[in-house]
């Protein structure tokens, strides 16, 4: 099955920047993502569709920005940054407690 990436509204996927659904092979990235975070988004989502998902989920998002190109480390900064919000936070503090 060939990966796919579709851009959707904020609104489809908030707090995500971006979301990967590796049974079906698509990734949701934000369309209204700067286009600098966008490719990184992109990158680290099509990442995450190929990998095993036997391991936890920090390792997984790990590799998923580790072994990016590192043109994208301008995008992965942008990104970074963005995800300094009270919702982002919220979201990674429910996963890191296993919570979806």
């Amino acid at each position: 099955m060939a990966a796919t990436v579709q851009y959707v509204p904020k609104e489809k996927i908030y707090p995500y920047l971006g979301y990967a659904w590796p049974s079906i092979g698509v990734a949701f990235v934000r369309e209204d993502l700067p286009g600098m975070v966008k490719e990184f988004v992109e990158a680290h989502e099509r990442r995450h569709l190929i990998q095993r998902r036997d391991r936890h989920w920090i390792w997984l998002e790990l590799d998923a920005t580790i072994f990016l190109d590192w043109k994208l480390l301008p995008g992965f900064m942008a990104a970074f940054c963005m995800s300094m919000t009270p919702a982002r936070l919220r979201l990674l503090w429910r996963r890191l407690r296993g919570e979806k």
